[in-house]
């Protein structure tokens, strides 16, 4: 069974965070849990948005570069969260052009 590190809820966001040190940020099983992960979070988006609280839920793996970057600019934990969201993307779109 798997359990995130943690759950994030803002007023219009649910965060499912998971914390890795770097080196482990791309491994095969870390990634296959990223994709098991955002593919249940899109499910979860698919609902009526009164089943789910008027939230939208997001998969967010981060690593510990992106946490200390985060800390050196005195940001916001929901733009790391979503900074975090955008490279993840990206990162997913050049693996498909591979």
């Amino acid at each position: 069974m798997y359990s995130p590190d943690f759950i994030l809820r803002t007023a219009d966001r649910v965060y499912v965070i998971e914390t890795k040190a770097q080196r482990d940020v791309s491994s095969a099983n870390v990634q296959r849990k990223r994709k098991a992960a955002k593919a249940w979070c899109d499910r979860v988006n698919l609902l009526e948005s009164e089943q789910r609280d008027h939230h939208t839920w997001h998969y967010v793996i981060l690593g510990e570069n992106a946490v200390h970057e985060w800390k050196g600019k005195n940001a916001r934990v929901t733009e790391l969260l979503d900074y975090a969201r955008i490279a993840d993307r990206e990162t997913v779109n050049q693996e498909r052009l591979i």
